[in-house]
């Protein structure tokens, strides 16, 4: 179909092995092109979080990360997206952005959204890898949200698009006059955005 996109960037990133490095001792951190998975061994004061691994994740810097059910996705500015099994091994790679990817989120494990300096919004599979593309902001993408029925999106270009989830239809555009940075979508489908110092609800 006409809206999916499974081609490789332009500059076709070389596939590497990744390299685990293991650790003595979760949450997780990035730092430019690695993720690293840290335990937290005690709540009590002065406890500091342990590495336990290193994973060499992307050829660039990791832009975005979260958690989708037990896999870990990562977004990276080298293009790529990429999907994580508990043990660290890299079980897909998702390529179709033109630019470098500045955010991401999930819903229930089984999709991830990202948003891209090329302009586009993705759907993605996180079983096949397929993708459905949304056009239309006309800079770079800053923010994506996901529920069960909508893709909400801000951009650069100040406005917030609402796109229904299943045809990647725009349901609405919000002159917000002002690039919005970050937002919340409640699974009610009450939006909420921070602009000058206030939490706007949108329904």
């Amino acid at each position: 179909p006409d809206d999916l996109a499974a081609a490789a960037p332009p500059h076709d990133l070389p596939e590497r092995p990744l390299e685990v490095r293991p650790h003595r001792s979760g949450s997780i951190e990035s730092d430019a092109s690695s993720v690293a998975f840290s335990e937290l061994t005690s709540l009590r004061p002065k406890k500091r979080f342990c590495c336990v691994a290193t994973v060499s994740a992307h050829k660039a810097a990791v832009s975005s990360m979260l958690v989708a059910g037990s896999h870990l996705v990562t977004a990276s500015t080298d293009w790529t997206i990429r999907v994580f099994a508990k043990d660290l091994v890299c079980v897909l790679t998702l390529y179709g952005h033109e630019g470098p990817i500045t955010c991401l989120d999930c819903y229930q494990g089984e999709v991830c959204v990202s948003g891209s300096a090329d302009t586009t919004v993705r759907l993605w599979s996180l079983k096949d890898g397929s993708a459905r593309v949304f056009n239309g902001h006309t800079d770079t993408v800053l923010c994506v949200r996901i529920n069960r029925t909508y893709v909400v999106s801000s951009s650069e270009d100040d406005s917030v698009r609402v796109w229904l989830r299943d045809t990647g239809r725009c349901v609405r555009v919000m002159d917000m006059r002002q690039a919005i940075v970050d937002m919340a979508l409640h699974p009610s489908s009450i939006l909420l955005t921070a602009t000058d110092g206030a939490i706007v609800a949108w329904d």
